[in-house]
């Protein structure tokens, strides 16, 4: 899966979803949208825009069902996955 493809990044502690970001869009890493940007990021993505949600939004409208469920099959390192794979791998 490529990038430039994502929607959706989700944020992972001790293997549950703990923030979710819905409606993301990449883009190429520069000093201006990363104001962490160095030479050595040079050609990665950032992701930028969308809508984050965290615990505290729990009551809100249109917070996700996968919240606080946990993630099979992940690493240490970022993986791109489909949503077919995310809902397969959640438990």
């Amino acid at each position: 899966m490529k990038a430039n493809l994502v929607q959706r990044v989700i944020g992972v502690a001790k293997g549950q979803v703990v923030c979710v970001v819905e409606g993301v869009r990449a883009e190429l890493s520069t000093p201006m949208n990363n104001p962490l940007h160095d030479d050595h990021k040079q050609g990665r993505y950032v992701f930028v825009g969308g809508i984050k949600w965290e615990p505290n939004d729990l009551l809100a409208p249109g917070f996700p069902d996968f919240m606080f469920m946990h993630v099979r099959n992940l690493g240490s390192k970022h993986k791109y996955m489909t949503d077919d794979e995310l809902f397969f791998n959640l438990a």
